[in-house]
């Protein structure tokens, strides 16, 4: 048996708006905007006719016009997926 070798690539995206200031406290009460966007790649390489390898890689990117609520962050991982 060959490797079969299968790749899903994933993009979300949204954005979200305060009807009313965040806080008196941030920006002058400013209504806080944010956006988010998420690429995804996941590949899937069958090992055994009962196994895979699955190898996942992610970057997540929060922008806000109020700097508190802006962050990116990156995350992979590799596992093992069984079915019996």
């Amino acid at each position: 048996m060959h490797p079969r070798l299968r790749t899903d690539l994933t993009v979300a995206t949204s954005k979200a708006v305060d009807q009313d200031g965040y806080s008196s406290l941030l920006d002058n009460n400013a209504r806080r905007r944010i956006d988010r966007d998420t690429l995804r790649m996941q590949m899937t390489i069958s090992a055994t006719a009962n196994a895979d390898v699955l190898i996942r890689v992610e970057k997540n990117r929060v922008r806000s016009n109020i700097l508190l609520f802006s962050q990116q962050s990156n995350y992979s991982s590799i596992g093992l997926q069984y079915r019996f």
